[in-house]
């Protein structure tokens, strides 16, 4: 959950760094206050470096708006399952700090068809496995897209009330 609003807080920050830069910089070279005497207008870099940072910000701000949504039209409208918990390993794509969090990789056959599919979780940034053990859990609720099974949400809701609860003990 930290990292989540660490992600949006820095997206926030860049998007509102840079607007400020970018409007400074505009009206620095709108009023002529940045001539100098070679021709070479140092105050250009305002803009620039601010445009970037704002565009930065809002990309993340935009990515994680689209993901919410996705979820959210999942949850109301996608196709509820439950798929075999395969095995909980470790996110070696992504790290922070030098730290790779945990995802659960799930496994359903679709009774339709007899395909064979494989769901990633979210990143878990604490090991979950005791968790699924002492909950005796072996499959996790699934939500997808049937016209788009590349489409899902895992739903680890249930691990994640059980860490909250066990914190507060």
């Amino acid at each position: 959950m930290m990292a989540k609003f660490a992600d949006w807080l820095v997206a926030v920050i860049f998007a509102t760094v840079g607007a400020i830069f970018t409007i400074i910089g505009f009206a620095i070279l709108a009023s002529g206050g940045a001539n100098s005497s070679n021709g070479f207008n140092s105050f250009i870099f305002f803009p620039i470096f601010g445009g970037a940072s704002f565009i930065f910000g809002m990309s993340i701000i935009i990515v994680r708006i689209i993901r919410k949504c996705t979820i959210s039209e999942l949850l109301n409208s996608g196709y509820y399952i439950t798929a075999q918990i395969e095995e909980v390993t470790r996110n070696m794509q992504y790290s922070v700090n030098e730290m790779h969090p945990f995802i659960i990789i799930c496994r359903w056959e679709n009774p339709a068809d007899g395909n064979t599919y494989l769901f990633k979780s979210e990143n878990i940034w604490y090991n979950p496995e005791s968790i699924l053990e002492r909950k005796n859990l072996t499959s996790l609720p699934v939500y997808l897209n049937p016209d788009n099974p590349k489409k899902y949400f895992i739903s680890i809701e249930d691990i994640e009330n059980e860490k909250a609860s066990y914190i507060r003990l």
